[in-house]
């Protein structure tokens, strides 16, 4: 059967190898090291308290986008261009990666020009590439578990994104779950919080990779969605207004 490959922009877990072809067993057909010129890598996809707070995404810069010059000058800065990899995958990998993304209850799929890290052409148009950015994000940005920013970081490297990106990378703030030894009370206070939530979370994201398996672009039934949605807010509420005031913060935040 034909059919014309499509480009999938990477930027956080999906950029380790291990995650991307190991765990979800995709094998694309070339790869590229890319930037998105005027967006930048934020974390406001919630994810689960104490465990997994918060998940990557993109959003437009705000102001001048700071790009690969600005940090090579040590220029003071917050939100760099993001960069990523650019894989080259069939419709069914990339129904199989949207799906994995929860259906894409938290995110809308968009297409975005890219433009490759060698490209010696400054003004070059770039590559058109599918990625995902922020659809129900949460405000205030959370913090990314170290596990989570390890497979960034990790990926970074394996993918060759610049230097001063991965520099970047390396100074971003992670979270770490409570250790029983060290911070007791806190530590238990999560195990509450996740008897409850744990099971029910990993039900909603089996559900939703399930039936966004059966979608040709890899959406979860928007019902289900909602529900879903409506679930995290209920959830993220009550970590917010009640347990963590008793046990302390399951997202890193302060």
């Amino acid at each position: 059967m034909h059919y014309q490959p499509i480009w999938y922009f990477a930027y956080g877990s999906n950029l380790a190898r291990s995650i991307f072809t190991g765990t979800r067993k995709i094998i694309p057909l070339a790869t590229k090291s890319v930037s998105i010129p005027g967006w930048t890598l934020v974390f406001d996809i919630g994810g689960l308290p104490y465990i997994e707070p918060a998940f990557a995404s993109i959003q437009p810069v705000s102001g001048p986008s700071i790009g690969k010059g600005d940090l090579e000058k040590n220029a003071p800065v917050t939100a760099p261009t993001v960069e990523g990899v650019a894989y080259l995958v069939t419709p069914a990998q990339l129904r199989s990666i949207m799906a994995s993304e929860g259906g894409l209850y938290a995110y809308r799929r968009v297409v975005l020009r890219a433009r490759p890290l060698d490209s010696l052409d400054g003004d070059a148009s770039g590559m058109a590439v599918v990625t995902l950015v922020t659809g129900e994000g949460r405000t205030p940005a959370g913090v990314p578990s170290r596990r989570y920013m390890d497979l960034i970081t990790t990926g970074s490297g394996e993918q060759h994104l610049s230097h001063p990106y991965q520099t970047y990378l390396s100074t971003l703030p992670s979270y770490q779950p409570p250790i029983r030894d060290h911070s007791p009370w806190q530590w238990f206070g999560a195990q509450l919080f996740l008897l409850f939530w744990l099971p029910l979370y990993k039900v909603l994201q089996w559900l939703l990779e399930m039936t966004g398996n059966m979608d040709p672009g890899g959406h979860a039934p928007e019902g289900l969605c909602v529900l879903v949605r409506t679930i995290n807010a209920v959830m993220w509420f009550w970590h917010d207004r009640v347990h963590s005031r008793v046990w302390g913060r399951g997202d890193g935040l302060l």
